[in-house]
């Protein structure tokens, strides 16, 4: 029933790139490098499988064979891996802290009526939902159960052998980034818990109220 629950779309993902690509008549990663890279000054973010790739990215690990050994993601093709969903984005924790700035702090990437609509969460599932508490259009609350107490905004993703958080700390003003080049992306939470314990030992911890 409405309300009652909620589930990450990848298949609206996969719709949308399809409707955009039919609208421009071009590709989505023509797009997020005309509307996002390139007015953000994103020198280190990349697009695949338009942008020539770095070859000194890091390397994604996964244990694919099932004997807990991580195994180097780098010795296979990344065909499927470029064509996923919304066109696969390389990027440095530089540039994400960039992006994260201009959408939620400068607050000068949408207009005031999209914000609007992206800060109004829902929460159908409360604080029993691992990591992500409410939902907007397009982002996330997170779990103040993990992030000492306080409210967060972003959004996290990941794919085989990467993962990455782009978060903000709407009371202090702070952009908090994470990647991981290790498994799906099973350590964020842990490793997300563990950078807020030390963020709010610096800062002086205070419960703040929702």
């Amino acid at each position: 029933e409405k309300g009652t629950g909620w589930s990450y779309s990848t298949s609206g993902y996969l719709l949308l790139r399809m409707i955009i690509e039919l609208a421009t008549g071009s590709t989505v990663s023509a797009q997020y490098r005309q509307y996002v890279i390139d007015p953000l000054g994103l020198t280190h973010t990349y697009t695949c499988p338009d942008d020539p790739l770095p070859t000194d990215r890091a390397h994604g690990w996964l244990d694919i064979t099932g004997n807990d050994i991580y195994d180097d993601l780098s010795t296979l093709p990344n065909t499927s891996f470029c064509s996923a969903t919304g066109g696969q984005v390389f990027t440095t924790s530089g540039d994400l802290a960039r992006l994260a700035t201009a959408f939620m702090h400068e607050r000068t990437f949408l207009d005031e009526a999209t914000y609007a609509e992206m800060s109004d969460f829902h929460f159908p599932t409360g604080h029993d939902e691992p990591l992500v508490y409410g939902y907007g259009l397009g982002l996330a609350w997170f779990n103040r159960l993990f992030l000492s107490g306080q409210r967060v905004w972003g959004h996290g993703g990941n794919a085989p052998g990467y993962a990455a958080g782009m978060l903000y700390m709407v009371d202090y003003a702070t952009v908090v980034i994470v990647m991981d080049n290790t498994g799906e992306g099973e350590a964020m939470g842990r490793i997300l818990t563990q950078i807020f314990e030390v963020i709010m030992d610096l800062m002086g911890s205070q419960d703040l109220a929702m």
